[in-house]
């Protein structure tokens, strides 16, 4: 055991507890597969602003902030005013609420494409039923990801793990990114519903998209009559009020939305063109009804909590001005790492998206002299031919959690070991600290010989 990992063991002694505990109960004793950690991960009790803190007192900088659904930060004053004045009404009525009514009409003001919402849970049940909106609306039923691209983990997306059907992989094709010619082929044989991507790229932009490669898709799905579906889980909201698309200035047939729509409680979306999310809509005819009407039901879907606080998030994104100070501190942060990695003679670098940042640790950049070290243009090819990767782009387990157990004990939380989003409450001095932390950090790693 090095002393990195001991160190770890003596600040966390209830975490160890309550992880022992845990894994009795609950399978890999985490709730979330990102979380997991060897030997165990820290249980959090508290937090406000761009700080938390765990069960054993130990203060975090927070770059996970919800897995990037707080860009107001923890305990955002009007979120919470909102939350609690909606908790006194009741958490559950199993009926319409008027706030959703205001909710919808933010989402359709800010994003391009959203002509029509719909309200999910989570972002995998939007990717979900986008994918049975396109599927109906073409009446064909394969569609096209990309690799490494993440859209949840139900069947239909999920690359790897037991207990998929076989039978999904005859529904889905799976092709390389800013493979233009390939997916023109692809798509001209004229079976395919839907294309759906992240669109700054894999894992919310670690693994980018060619500059052009957006445009010519939008040409080539209409085209050839499919449906575009960008996934904004991540970007809708953060990298500006108007998500990538706004940015892009493309407007896909539909959009799923997540994190940031709900201010920090359960909340996933659907939006598109009225021809296609009509679909959800009731008719007069029973057998249409029946038979070709999109199901969607949901215990929770837009319940009273999470529609209070994401009326308030929205309210207080919708002019940018939260998104530009995150992003600004995110530029500070990334150049500073890229500084601290020059210092140390450290392999890797820090780049990333408005208010998203991400490292690559331990391995020179095989486009370092074409890279300004903000817009990484490795791809996601060359990355998982990197030597410390896997197929599907990630760390070994140990080495990842070598990495990450370091950081927590400078007081860094991270998504992962490899990338971490910023908020609007992340100022000047939470980023100076924190990348005194990082270079304490690095150069224990460095000492180990892990990086």
């Amino acid at each position: 055991m090095n002393s990195i990992i001991k160190n770890y063991i003596q600040r966390h002694p209830r975490s160890a507890r309550l992880a022992e505990q845990g894994s009795t109960l609950i399978p890999g004793g985490v709730t979330h597969d990102v979380r997991y950690l060897l030997p165990f991960a820290p249980f959090i009790d508290r937090s406000s602003g761009p700080l938390k803190w765990d069960v054993d007192n130990n203060e975090y900088f927070d770059f996970v902030l919800g897995h990037g659904a707080l860009i107001l930060g923890h305990g955002n004053a009007l979120v919470e005013k909102s939350l609690f004045n909606a908790l006194g009404r009741g958490t559950h009525f199993g009926g319409e609420v008027e706030n959703v009514i205001a909710w919808a009409k933010l989402v359709k003001d800010l994003i391009p494409s959203a002509e029509k919402v719909k309200f999910t849970s989570s972002g995998t049940e939007a990717t979900m039923l986008a994918l049975r909106l396109a599927r109906a609306f073409t009446g064909k039923e394969k569609f096209v990801m990309f690799c490494l691209h993440f859209h949840g983990w139900h069947d239909h997306v999920a690359v790897m793990g037991g207990g998929i059907p076989d039978c999904i992989n005859s529904g889905r094709v799976i092709l390389p990114p800013n493979k233009l010619d390939l997916l023109e082929k692809v798509l001209s044989k004229g079976d395919i519903a839907a294309v759906i991507l992240e669109p700054t790229g894999a894992a919310y932009g670690a693994f980018r998209l060619n500059s052009e490669f957006n445009a010519s898709l939008r040409e080539l799905t209409s085209r050839f009559g499919v449906l575009l579906i960008y996934d904004e889980i991540v970007t809708g909201f953060r990298l500006c009020p108007s998500g990538a698309q706004g940015l892009q200035g493309i407007k896909p047939d539909l959009t799923t939305l997540a994190k940031c729509l709900g201010g920090g409680l359960p909340a996933g979306a659907v939006v598109g063109r009225s021809e296609v999310m009509d679909l959800l809509s009731f008719g007069h005819d029973r057998a249409w009804n029946i038979n070709e009407r999109v199901y969607h039901p949901g215990t929770f879907n837009a319940n009273p909590l999470s529609a209070a606080a994401g009326v308030a998030a929205l309210k207080l994104l919708s002019n940018g001005e939260l998104q530009y100070k995150a992003a600004e501190a995110s530029k500070r942060l990334c150049r500073g790492l890229n500084r601290i990695f020059d210092q140390l003679n450290i392999a890797g670098c820090a780049y990333g998206d408005p208010s998203i940042f991400h490292l690559l640790l331990g391995v020179e950049c095989p486009d370092i002299h074409e890279c300004d070290r903000l817009n990484c243009t490795l791809s996601a090819d060359a990355f998982t031919k990197l030597p410390f990767t896997n197929a599907y782009g990630f760390l070994d387990l140990k080495r990842a959690s070598t990495i990450k157990i370091s950081l927590l004990n400078k007081g860094l939380d991270l998504m992962g070991c490899r990338s971490g989003f910023l908020s609007s409450t992340h100022t000047d001095r939470e980023i100076e600290k924190a990348l005194e932390a990082f270079e304490e950090a690095f150069t224990e790693l460095k000492r180990e010989k892990i990086l």
